[in-house]
């Protein structure tokens, strides 16, 4: 009886993967076909995880529905393009691939036309290796995408994802009225009704408007937020993102794992900012800006904060007799 063979395919965000071969789920999955047709097995389902880093595991929806499919019997073999595409950090990778073994499944790679095991000390030390040199090309692969999103954000393109005030327009041809996709590059632009809203922001806020007030009057008026209705946060947010001023800054934030493979955001020191002036994208003028800002820093006086919250006025600003 023919086995049933699994696939598996993932594609990282960070672009190490340079090996055509691994430049698509799509591909991978056409090369895993051939591979099982070849082997006299019978293809079985496919799971993917497309725009997803080697350094998670859990954080993986296919991987984690790949996991839960072993325990059924609905096959036999799982086939993947290389042992990265499985995992990029050894003790995670190794444990997974124990978690596969352990209920009677293989795995094989493509790219070796081997079965990858833990079942002899040979194989062990061989997937050890292998586990530990994809683990290193991750780690040299994060300094590498920075420098290349520093180069993009250097000629003018969008680093990152929207910006309230803006949109980002691709310049290739690839994507009209919003028919295609692509990965070329794109470009900000400012949208005007945006744009108005966080001009309305700032004119408000040098008026002496708080927060709070400034939400207020938004949402009364039905004015669309960053993520619909605007909170304090959001109204805080645009008045002090500096690309109303036409600074476009990168790097103010970098994302890194910590040891469960969740997310972080370490905040960078302003001498690390990458900063590119474009008067194009200004909203809010010079004079503007800091009347904004003066006014909200005359209000931080006035009051009396525990940490980052007003809890009252200061005597001075009270009236001249104690009852």
């Amino acid at each position: 009886m023919s086995k049933t063979a699994a696939i598996y395919c993932r594609k990282s965000t960070d672009q190490g993967d340079r090996d055509e071969s691994v430049r698509s789920v799509g591909v991978q999955r056409e090369l895993a076909e051939q591979f099982i047709k070849k082997q006299g097995w019978v293809v079985g389902p496919v799971f993917e995880d497309d725009g997803i880093s080697g350094a998670v595991f859990a954080q993986r929806p296919g991987l984690q529905a790949l996991l839960a499919a072993v325990k059924t019997g609905a096959f036999q073999v799982v086939v993947i393009e290389s042992q990265s595409r499985l995992g990029r950090d050894t003790l995670k990778t190794a444990l997974t691939l124990v978690d596969i073994e352990k209920v009677g499944v293989e795995v094989w790679s493509i790219a070796d036309a081997k079965r990858i095991t833990l079942k002899d000390a040979d194989s062990r030390l061989m997937m050890l290796i292998k586990s530990e040199i994809d683990a290193r090309e991750r780690e040299k692969t994060s300094p590498l995408v920075r420098s290349r999103a520093h180069q993009r954000h250097e000629q003018g393109f969008v680093v990152g994802g929207r910006v309230y005030g803006y949109r980002n327009v691709k310049t290739c041809g690839c994507v009209k009225d919003g028919v295609g996709t692509c990965r070329h590059p794109s470009v900000r632009k400012i949208d005007e009704a945006q744009a108005s809203a966080v001009h309305r922001i700032f004119t408000m806020a040098a008026d002496g408007l708080g927060l709070g007030r400034i939400r207020a009057k938004l949402n009364a008026e039905g004015v669309p937020g960053p993520r619909g209705a605007w909170s304090p946060t959001g109204v805080r947010e645009v008045l002090n993102r500096r690309d109303y001023i036409g600074d476009v800054i990168v790097n103010r934030i970098q994302r890194a794992r910590d040891d469960d493979g969740n997310e972080i955001r370490i905040e960078q020191p302003e001498s690390e900012w990458k900063v590119r002036k474009d008067e194009t994208l200004r909203i809010v003028s010079d004079e503007m800006w800091q009347a904004a800002h003066d006014r909200i820093a005359q209000t931080k006086r006035a009051y009396l904060t525990r940490g980052n919250q007003l809890v009252g006025q200061v005597e001075s600003t009270k009236g001249l007799y104690l009852l």
